[in-house]
């Protein structure tokens, strides 16, 4: 079996569910597609997700919602007609519509894109409609409850084929709760363990993923093959092609994960798996995460008081930092850490409550990283690395190498970021 998720502009009109439709069929084994709300026609569009949204801060204002939703109305009952459906799509909406207006809040508001897409869609492919809110449970902390896999197994029927929307769920009290944006690949995910699949498709506007941001690196490779553990480390460091926590779920399972295009799908795209032989492939890619300020903590004997360094660590994260990275010598702390770009209080707050010597909180960094599992036996081409930064004039504030079997990290200039990855990519790419 086969789950099939669907992307945003994968289904922003009647012409791209056409496309989606055929790609279901060419296969009997895709027995469930997971789809999102319609996403973006052009650059000058708006996602549905987007004006939902709009709808709901308007009602909580006490503000009528009626102009705002009908552009939500009109694209769903273009799409019902181009498809030349005899669809009951106008109902859903004005429940909807009521709902948002009555005040169902934002998570029942944003869910509503994914919920009209899927009746629509499964009333074109002619499959069975499976609601989200009927078997997926979303704990207080955001995770899904265990439950949830035997309640979507039991509802998947074999020889027959499924319509799920995604994003979102219930609570523990059965109130329609949201997952993060970019949460429809948790969903298949989920779906694809839950009835044991043989592979999770996850269909997008992209040939598979990039090498490098292919908007930085114009004509980028497709990685052909990465691990579980490659895609966890290149997202922990601005990968955003693949949500982060959708790989939990498949991962569990050894599911592996086809990433493909919707518009191509001939192209092989990228398979994303447990293992693999990495002398094929030894690094597979290179990702920049911005908006990280430095934060340089300096006292005598500093390393030899771990006591004074988890204080500092606690006191910052009060204020509001997540230590990402941090770089320690015999006495100094530096952390690359993302939270309040204005940092003159913090440096203040440490000289004042620690005796720090000196402290300082500067903003304007990033950090760039290069993955692969067999980072380690290319230590020729990684040692050329931070040369060829300095060659060309580029800033490296510190080199990690070493702390992660499959990623070299390097801090550097947030202005420098499009420099950086082009040399890093001609390094071990061109």
């Amino acid at each position: 079996m086969i789950v099939s998720k669907f992307g945003g502009s994968s289904l922003c009109d009647a012409a791209h569910i056409r496309k989606v439709a055929e790609i279901l069929k060419s296969d009997e084994s895709r027995q469930v597609a997971v789809v999102s709300a319609p996403g973006k026609r052009s650059s000058d569009d708006t996602k549905i997700t987007d004006r939902l949204y709009r709808c709901e801060k308007l009602a909580s204002e006490g503000k009528p919602i009626t102009d705002e939703f009908e552009h939500v109305r009109e694209r769903y009952l273009q799409i019902a007609q181009e498809l030349a459906l005899d669809s009951n799509i106008g109902e859903a909406l004005d429940q909807v519509y009521k709902n948002i207006s009555e005040g169902a809040g934002p998570h029942y508001a944003a869910s509503r894109g994914e919920y009209l897409n899927g009746i629509l869609i499964s009333e074109y492919l002619g499959w069975k409609f499976i609601d989200a809110q009927d078997v997926v449970i979303i704990e207080d902390d955001g995770t899904v409850a265990d439950e949830t896999y035997e309640l979507v197994g039991k509802a998947v029927e074999p020889g027959f084929h499924y319509i799920v929307p995604g994003f979102f769920g219930r609570d523990r009290k059965g109130i329609v709760r949201t997952f993060s944006r970019g949460g429809s690949d948790i969903s298949g995910a989920i779906v694809a363990r839950a009835i044991g699949a043989d592979i999770y498709e996850n269909w997008t506007d992209v040939s598979g993923i990039s090498k490098a941001d292919p908007r930085i690196v114009k004509n980028a490779q497709v990685i052909n093959k990465l691990t579980y553990s490659e895609v966890r480390e290149l997202a922990a460091v601005g990968f955003n092609v693949f949500h982060e926590d959708a790989i939990a779920p498949v991962r569990e399972a050894g599911i592996p994960i086809q990433v493909k295009n919707t518009n191509r799908p001939q192209d092989e795209g990228t398979s994303i798996v447990a293992s693999r032989d990495a002398s094929e492939d030894p690094v597979v890619g290179i990702s920049a995460k911005k908006d990280f300020v430095k934060i340089s903590v300096h006292k005598l004997f500093l390393l030899k008081r771990p006591e004074m360094k988890d204080a500092i660590e606690k006191a910052l994260r009060e204020e509001g930092y997540s230590l990402d990275f941090t770089v320690a010598g015999i006495d100094d702390l530096t952390y690359f850490a993302q939270g309040p770009q204005s940092g003159e209080t913090v440096a203040s707050l440490l000289k004042e409550r620690f005796s720090v010597e000196s402290s300082s909180v500067e903003a304007g960094f990033a950090v760039a990283a290069v993955t692969g599992e067999g980072l380690s036996c290319e230590a020729e081409a990684v040692s050329r690395l931070f040369p060829a930064l300095l060659e060309r004039g580029l800033s490296v504030e510190f080199v990690n190498i070493g702390a992660s079997p499959v990623t070299a990290l390097f801090g550097i200039r947030e202005s420098e970021v499009k420099e950086v990855i082009h040399t890093l990519y001609d390094v071990l790419f061109s």
